[in-house]
């Protein structure tokens, strides 16, 4: 960069800077800081370098800003800077924080850290940090972007869902004292408009929103489930959230034996989550994932009775499924339910019942390490020479072929 080049950098930062009031940084292509208005780092970090990976982990896109959250609530906002496909370097506004941090959440914060923390350093650090709404840290975004590129930027607004007015039952004593104490702190359970907003997206299967709204609501301070630890408390949450998306799922036709499992996957990965953000990630994912079975069972529209076939199939796909016995349980004779099955499916119910044994067994192939004849027995095919035949009518390859496809792929 010519000298110019930092002038212009130095002077959009002080305007920034003094006309906003909030810290602001430019880091250069090598995240060497050239212009620092503010101590650079939260000490729960262990260092510079933690809190340079942590920014850096963050997906910046060239000249578009980005407003981004940190494990301890921080938001910065993102805007990295490219000249002639070359990147010049990064511009950083913040910390801000969405509400006031309270002792309680702060102690929880040091409490989650592998070192030994200041708590008075910490707490000296969040009273200077300003407070800031997502829509006026937003606004400083398009200012910024302005300012540099001298037009304005169209940025979606991020909708922060404000509480609704409710009529709550009688309190005793004690809830009304621990409810007055959370109104006072201000710390909240999330907002029923957001979270009846994210259970409406699991309803009609939409993917799009589940992100935007879980990104509005990680501004917002919610209720705090664990007195110890921060990221024990985002768990909590997390877990809370993820138990009634299933029950919304199910209700929503997906299978229930598929929506728990989907459940447990997740929250086995939020409790094997060692930072706050990989939580959120897992909670997003759990959202979305119920979602898109959602929408894939919305744009199948089969009978009751088929419903409650498949739906059988899926439960007993390791057992020898019979026709007759599918049907005593479904409550019709085995005469419509194969012709009724053909008509709505497309094939046969044992065509059908081949298909989904073959994909469990590509499943059990890539992911144990079970051999030919386990997974033959396992799924009840009557001997392994069978087992070989209807594998390679379904995927055009023997068994081993395709287990060797895998470790190639791999």
């Amino acid at each position: 960069m010519t000298e110019q080049d930092y002038l212009d950098i130095q002077y959009i930062s002080d305007i920034v800077r003094n006309s906003c009031q909030v810290p602001v940084y430019f880091i250069d292509a090598n995240f060497e800081c050239l212009f620092c208005s503010f101590a650079p780092y939260n000490p729960l970090y262990a260092n510079e370098k933690e809190w340079k990976a942590e920014l850096n982990s963050f997906e910046a896109k060239l000249n578009k800003p980005v407003v981004v959250q940190t494990e301890f609530q921080e938001n910065y906002l993102l805007l990295s800077i490219e000249y002639r496909k070359n990147m010049i370097g990064k511009f950083i506004v913040g910390p801000v924080l969405p509400y006031q941090m309270t002792e309680n959440m702060i102690q929880t914060m040091c409490n989650d850290r592998s070192f030994i923390v200041n708590k008075q350093i910490v707490n000296n650090y969040y009273q200077e940090i300003p407070i800031m709404s997502p829509e006026r840290f937003i606004f400083i975004a398009k200012l910024l972007y302005y300012v540099i590129f001298g037009r304005p930027l169209s940025i979606m607004e991020q909708n922060v869902s404000m509480y609704e007015n409710n009529q709550y039952p009688e309190l005793t004593d004690s809830q009304y004292d621990f409810v007055t104490v959370r109104r006072q702190e201000q710390d909240f359970h999330p907002p029923m408009v957001s979270e009846k907003e994210l259970m409406q997206c699991i309803r009609d299967g939409n993917r799009e929103d589940i992100k935007r709204i879980l990104n509005a609501r990680n501004h917002l301070k919610l209720a705090e489930l664990s007195t110890k630890s921060y990221l024990r408390n985002e768990k909590n949450l997390g877990i809370s959230g993820i138990a009634v998306a299933t029950r919304v799922a199910i209700d929503s036709g997906v299978n229930a034996e598929l929506a728990r499992t989907i459940s447990d996957q997740f929250i086995l990965q939020i409790e094997e989550a060692k930072h706050v953000n990989e939580v959120r990630f897992h909670i997003t994912s759990a959202f979305e994932a119920f979602a898109s079975h959602v929408n894939k069972q919305k744009r199948i529209v089969y009978s009751k009775v088929i419903k409650k076939t498949l739906e059988y199939i899926y439960m007993y796909l390791y057992d020898e499924l019979k026709v007759a016995e599918i049907a005593e349980f479904v409550g019709v004779t085995a005469s419509y339910i194969s012709t009724q099955f053909k008509k709505e499916v497309g094939m046969t119910i044992s065509q059908y019942i081949q298909l989904q044994k073959i994909e469990e067994a590509k499943k059990l192939m890539m992911m144990t390490p079970y051999t030919m004849t386990e997974i033959s027995n396992q799924l009840h095919f009557s001997d392994q020479s069978y087992f070989t035949k209807v594998f390679k009518k379904v995927t055009g390859m023997k068994p081993s072929q395709y287990k060797e496809t895998i470790h190639h792929d791999f």
